[in-house]
């Protein structure tokens, strides 16, 4: 039901936008970002957070100087990992997911003025994600040395659907546009077919556009 309602929301916006997408002013991007998730109902490691890298681009397409639409499309680590004293040592235990992921960004800009180079903005929506890896690793380091496992993960969806909000801050120079901003991604059903896992991911993206 969930995949079902966001798939109708992405539907609804690209057919009510697409008129004004046609003649609207188009910047693309490069982005570049890190960020932290968690999968909450894994009891192996029990909501704790795990460290990733997300990068990609986008277009952004302004249908009024405050209105635009943004799909993106980058890849993403997600996961989540836990450690905890074992004997002599420290157990690490990690659930490591990559995705590519398609959000699709209603963005709001708010002008501050002509004398103003900076520009606060706000966006939210949909987003689609194809899984790319997915692997179960137990790490056990102690003073003699390392002892790793690999384990791959079996019933992780190939494709999660969920809703990303956030908002920033952009700044206009020579020949672009700079954008920093923070936000908040989560799964909108389970992204395991054994259990009812979502993914959440709270992540600090860089952008740069060229005009």
């Amino acid at each position: 039901m969930r995949k079902t309602f966001a798939a109708a929301i992405l539907a609804v916006v690209v057919l009510h936008a697409a008129p004004a997408v046609a003649s609207a002013q188009t910047i693309f991007g490069l982005l570049l970002g890190v960020d932290i998730g968690k999968v909450s109902g894994m009891e192996a490691v029990a909501g704790n957070i795990r460290p990733g890298l997300l990068g990609g681009a986008y277009l952004n397409f302004a249908l009024s100087k405050v209105f635009s639409l943004e799909p993106e499309l980058y890849f993403a680590q997600k996961g989540a990992q836990d450690h905890q004293d074992f004997q002599e040592g420290v157990m690490t235990t990690t659930i490591a997911l990559s995705y590519i992921e398609l959000p699709l960004l209603f963005k709001v800009t708010i002008p501050l003025g002509e004398d103003y180079i900076s520009r606060p903005h706000f966006f939210a929506g949909p987003y689609v994600g194809y899984n790319i890896r997915r692997v179960f690793k137990l790490a056990y380091e102690d003073p003699t040395g390392n002892d790793d496992s690999i384990i791959p993960i079996t019933d992780v969806k190939k494709f999660e659907t969920g809703l990303v909000v956030g908002g920033g801050m952009e700044w206009d120079v020579k020949a672009g546009l700079f954008t920093i901003d923070a936000r908040y991604s989560w799964s909108l059903e389970s992204i395991s077919t054994s259990s009812t896992s979502r993914n959440h991911v709270l992540a600090i993206v860089l952008g740069y556009s060229f005009r």
